[in-house]
């Protein structure tokens, strides 16, 4: 089952519409059609913050159970919400990013470390449906990057929240 989610907002303001579009992409969900949006049922309490702020800004929302009448229509619906290509995007900029780290200051090696991360995790909350992409993201974290010692310590804190003022002294040296 579904939970589908059917709003119109009012032409103005558009800070409105642009908060309601930030927050249906942060969800994750599918767009079926101009305001028709997807998401697995068991998910279905996320819409409930948009319909309250849609409604209190001049809109209509409503959230209905869908069902699909074969398992056909099933799996076109769960190819909405394939991560594939959003995965593939993340690890071309990772390693990207860990090309570079020799020419970059550890501070800044650190914060576009700590930023990766991140993107990962905002990519793993909106995998309702993960595949082989999800578990290639879960390997070694950069895999045939040859980085130094030191920067494989900080790289390796950093996704963990431990790293300090002892990493950017052993990266200095």
């Amino acid at each position: 089952m579904w939970a589908i989610l059917f709003l119109t907002l009012p032409t103005q303001p558009n800070a409105v519409r642009l908060r309601v579009w930030r927050a249906l992409k942060a969800l994750g969900c599918a767009s079926i059609r101009d305001g028709t949006y997807l998401l697995p049922q068991a998910h279905a309490g996320l819409f409930d913050p948009l319909v309250e702020e849609v409604r209190a800004n001049g809109g209509q929302a409503s959230v209905m159970q869908l069902s699909t009448t074969d398992e056909a229509q099933g799996t076109a619906l769960r190819a909405l919400f394939d991560r594939g290509e959003a995965y593939g995007q993340w690890r071309a900029e990772a390693d990207t990013l860990v090309a570079g780290l020799a020419a970059l200051g550890e501070i800044e090696a650190r914060r576009r470390l700590r930023s990766a991360a991140d993107a990962l995790q905002a990519l793993h909350r909106i995998d309702y449906y993960p595949g082989n992409a999800a578990e290639q993201s879960e390997g070694p974290a950069l895999p045939g990057v040859n980085m130094s010692a030191g920067a494989q310590a900080v790289a390796r804190r950093t996704e963990h929240g431990e790293a300090d003022d002892d990493d950017r002294n052993s990266q200095a040296t």
